[in-house]
């Protein structure tokens, strides 16, 4: 079967996922985003994914590179990118002593 309606659009597993999906949703103007969909093939461009990391980084309060987003630019993969990140800070909180 071919054309592009009858796609299987991947579901949002996790708080972050549904975020981003939210978060492309907006940016994109696009209701119907699965979180393996790609970025780019969505339409996004350049000017947006800079759009995209400045909101990441406010929504999660982590400090994501441009380059990091063009290495994962699906949902799933920059949500496990976001949770390491979080993971870290987390790891270095408890690491510092007080």
């Amino acid at each position: 079967h071919s054309g592009n309606s009858s796609r299987e659009l991947t579901v949002p597993k996790t708080p972050v996922e549904s975020r981003l999906c939210a978060m492309w949703q907006e940016l994109l103007g696009i209701q119907a985003i699965g979180t393996t969909d790609g970025f780019f093939d969505l339409g996004g461009d350049s000017l947006l994914v800079v759009r995209a990391v400045a909101q990441i980084e406010r929504e999660f309060e982590v400090n994501i590179e441009l380059a990091e987003f063009f290495e994962a630019p699906t949902i799933v993969k920059l949500a496990r990118k976001i949770d390491e990140l979080l993971l870290e800070q987390v790891m270095d909180l408890e690491a510092t002593p007080v």
